[in-house]
């Protein structure tokens, strides 16, 4: 498991971290996860990576609070299989609890494309996360064809603009619709 620091545009500072799980080779080569997490989402073993860096998150924050360093919210991805388990959010509440973690220095981020799954299902668990009191997120937001209408129903806490947003030669048009999504965001207190 390795954290990425997500960093604040303005202040040029730390906002939080993100974390990411990569496979290391025998040879110390890593692989990137597009290589072997839709191996695992086909074999259903994902919940369990999910829960492996769940719980190795709390026990980090944990350890860094018990140390006295300064501590960042945490994001952790949740595979679209595993939110749809029985309990999902009770297990993740209680895992919190167990390493005497705040539940609001996680949050939990998806896919866009899990959120076009089975949106009432989907909306029904996302309500739930939230009454936990746990941030959510809609990580490669713009990808699907739902995006927009989804903004008025899911409660996300933060949207990650998909990178394919963010190239060099954006045109015109490009940078017009993301200054917008980004207007619309903040409009409705949503983090980009």
């Amino acid at each position: 498991m390795y954290y990425q620091p997500k960093i604040d545009v303005a202040s040029g500072g730390w906002s939080g971290l993100e974390s990411l799980v990569r496979w290391r080779e025998p040879d110390g080569t890593l692989v990137h996860p597009d290589a072997f997490i839709p191996l695992f989402e086909r074999n259903g073993f994902i919940a369990e990576i999910d829960r492996f860096v769940f719980e190795q998150v709390c026990r980090d924050l944990a350890d860094w609070m018990e140390k006295g360093r300064k501590i960042y919210p945490v994001a952790v991805n949740i595979s679209r299989i595993h939110i749809l388990e029985a309990h999902f959010p009770g297990e993740l509440v209680d895992i919190c609890r167990q390493y005497s973690v705040p539940v609001d220095m996680i949050e939990l981020e998806l896919t866009e494309s899990a959120f076009l799954d089975n949106p009432s299902v989907i909306l029904e668990i996302a309500n739930e996360i939230k009454k936990e009191g746990f941030k959510l997120s809609m990580d490669d937001f713009g990808t699907g064809y739902s995006s927009l209408s989804m903004l008025k129903d899911i409660p996300v806490d933060i949207i990650k603009l998909d990178r394919d947003f963010f190239r060099a030669d954006m045109d015109k048009r490009e940078k017009v619709v993301v200054t917008n999504i980004v207007h619309m965001a903040r409009e409705l207190d949503i983090e980009v």
